[in-house]
């Protein structure tokens, strides 16, 4: 808990450097590297200081807001509806977003300080309980509700937001309990939130993409690719492949998860044929 609040003050700090430096500069790269510095200074200043134990937790939670999650997906979903020059747009955007928040912290990491960064969380508590579930779902539906906000989603919108959030985490969290095939649980998830957005998308007259691309925001493997890319940096291939890999697999997962119901036609109603 510690460690989120934490990640919370940085990520909050963070939000207000990344308002504030676009009207000084107009360099998305630049903005990015410094932005990821200023994430690694704080982090490692907390641990420093004994306010924090865990800093791979603290860096990754504080720099979810500008983990390029969504135009990752978004890539695949592009690829696998043979827009090739549009995927190619995104895959490069997101590409270097991570490569610039990887050079960032690796900056930090070689020059300034010596702690060792641990590429997976490991944690004494027991996350497969009920109760640890539930609460860890509860902080995903708020954590899209925020995301909500940062894209700019209508704010009627922001309830049926937190409970698809709240219910594609929950859902995947339950899956895996109960089987150890990950992508499949991905895979559930992702189709039955896509069929809910569609389904919201007729009730609320609104895009589905709206209560897509938000609700989906705890499955996205946005954080998985820059770990890929920062271990690459960092030289150690073994953990980056491995990054990699999980984070093409469940982009990719997500992205058939989504093409399937797209292609789903919707029951066609008899007309009425009595006045």
């Amino acid at each position: 808990m510690t460690d989120s609040i934490i990640a919370g003050i940085i990520g909050l700090i963070l939000g207000v450097y990344m308002c504030t430096i676009k009207r000084i500069l107009n360099s998305d790269v630049l903005i990015t590297i410094l932005g990821s510095i200023l994430i690694a200074l704080l982090g490692n200043l907390f641990i420093h200081f004994e306010l924090g134990s865990n800093l791979s937790v603290i860096l990754l939670g504080a720099m979810i807001d500008i983990v390029p999650g969504v135009p990752f997906v978004n890539a695949i979903r592009e690829y696998s509806q043979n827009n090739y020059n549009t995927g190619i747009t995104l895959m490069m955007g997101a590409l270097l977003t991570c490569i610039s928040m990887a050079v960032g912290v690796a900056v930090v990491q070689s020059l300034l300080f010596n702690i060792q960064m641990i590429p997976l969380y490991t944690s004494n508590l027991d996350t497969n309980s009920l109760t640890s579930m539930f609460m860890r779902s509860i902080m995903a539906g708020i954590g899209t509700t925020a995301f909500a906000i940062l894209f700019r989603v209508a704010k009627q919108h922001f309830i049926d937001c937190t409970i698809l959030g709240f219910i594609s985490w929950f859902l995947f969290l339950t899956l895996s309990s109960l089987q150890s095939n990950v992508m499949l649980s991905i895979f559930i998830s992702g189709f039955i939130i896509a069929i809910s957005s569609r389904v919201l998308a007729v009730k609320r007259k609104c895009p589905a993409i709206v209560f897509l691309m938000t609700s989906l925001f705890p499955l996205l493997p946005g954080l998985s690719f820059y770990r890929s890319i920062y271990y690459m940096l960092m030289g150690q291939e073994t953990i980056a492949i491995s990054f990699a890999k999980e984070s093409f697999l469940i982009a990719f997962t997500i992205a058939i998860s989504i093409a399937i119901v797209k292609h789903i036609k919707p029951p066609r109603i008899p007309k009425n044929t009595y006045k």
